[in-house]
């Protein structure tokens, strides 16, 4: 009896599995990239996956096969709900800054990655750095665009002249100098600094302000 039932499972196991292959295709497709709806260009893409099969469509296959997922956009999740829905996640790597290297112009993702030009890349902060990019310069790079996070100051530019003088572009303020040993202490306060009513109501005009000493030193237009 036992053996007979072994023989009648692997004889329909198959045409259950091929049945199930057949009856569930994809016919809607749910798209998130970072948690937002994807384009419609995106959607456009993913049409090759109507149709497939909801058991046993290869994924990693059919994306990579059919360019969507790239250097910057990767699959993160998907889910399948019957009886023929396929919700899919994806990540995106951004471009955070352009930095101008020798006469290229590269675009460095949060990661340290180097990203093709083709998301926006419009208002992106510039950044001069004469050393080699490294995974240290990257981090001390973020350190510094990330000190005005949940501001209302945009860095334009970051210049480094040398390890004892880096200067940060910002918009509508003073230009701001620092040095690799402050990085960790100083940019910390740049928010604070540019908003507080000593900087605002300065009786001359600020060209620039150093913090590479104990107390910051104003240099005026004059």
């Amino acid at each position: 009896m036992l053996k007979l039932r072994k023989i009648f499972f692997l004889l329909f196991l198959p045409i259950t599995l091929f049945l199930l292959g057949f009856l569930f295709k994809i016919n809607v497709i749910n798209c998130q990239v970072s948690r937002i709806n994807c384009k419609p260009e995106l959607y456009q893409k993913l049409e090759v996956l109507k149709g497939k099969s909801l058991f046993f469509v290869n994924l990693d296959r059919e994306l990579s096969k059919n360019d969507i997922c790239t250097e910057t956009i990767l699959l993160q999740n998907f889910q399948k709900q019957f009886p023929g829905t396929i919700l899919l996640e994806f990540s995106e790597e951004k471009v955070v800054y352009q930095l101008n290297f020798e006469e290229s112009k590269l675009y460095i993702s949060e990661f340290g990655n180097i990203l093709p030009s083709s998301q926006n890349v419009n208002d992106l902060p510039e950044v001069s750095w004469n050393s080699k990019l490294s995974s240290e310069s990257h981090a001390e790079i973020l350190k510094i665009l990330n000190s005005v996070n949940d501001s209302n100051l945009i860095i334009e530019k970051i210049t480094r002249l040398s390890d004892k003088e880096i200067v940060i572009y910002i918009k509508d303020n003073p230009k701001i100098i620092i040095d690799e040993e402050v990085i960790d202490s100083k940019v910390g306060i740049l928010v604070t600094l540019l908003n507080s009513r000593e900087i605002k109501e300065y009786e001359e005009p600020i060209e620039e302000i150093d913090l590479r000493y104990n107390l910051p030193v104003l240099r005026t237009t004059q």
